[in-house]
């Protein structure tokens, strides 16, 4: 089912074919109708590129829409906040970029399958918890995560069920 763009929706872009099985797990452990998994990005320069080319505009037009680009930062501890930089102000409360430290085949290996991964950060986000984003993996994002959750997990919890 397709999100309905006049209602709050997340549409979210991973990099990669790892970070879209993740997202596509997190999506049916949020069993919503407001979260769109799109085309992967295929790198992250290229997800970047490709928010801005394709995803900005309508943005400006459809004001209930936020958008996840979910990046690796290859352990590059500036790379989230570099795309930040990139991101038009106008529209910036409603983009966020979160990823795993290196690379999500390595979160694999503490964290368990993809699809654990995915539904377990589900799970946690409609509980109000956030025990899988405390790991090494995955806590540099605490800042847009505690953006994120102000903003969707109230969405997941109370909307589109």
């Amino acid at each position: 089912m397709a999100v309905n763009k006049y209602q709050p929706h997340l549409i979210v872009i991973p990099e990669d074919d790892a970070n879209r099985q993740i997202a596509v797990e997190f999506a049916a452990g949020c069993q919503t109708n407001r979260l769109r998994i799109d085309t992967v990005g295929g790198g992250w320069t290229t997800t970047v590129n490709l928010f801005l080319r394709d995803y900005a505009e309508d943005m400006r037009r459809f004001t209930g829409r936020s958008i996840v680009l979910i990046v690796d930062s290859d352990s590059k501890p500036d790379r989230i906040s570099n795309i930040k930089e990139d991101i038009p102000k106008d529209i910036a409360s409603r983009v966020f970029v979160i990823g795993c430290f290196d690379e999500p085949e390595k979160m694999r290996t503490d964290l368990g399958s993809f699809e654990t991964i995915g539904r377990t950060m589900a799970k946690e986000c409609i509980e109000g918890i956030d025990r899988i984003w405390q790991s090494d993996h995955l806590k540099h994002n605490s800042g847009e995560m505690n953006r994120l959750k102000i903003q969707m997990c109230d969405l997941f919890r109370n909307l589109g069920k």
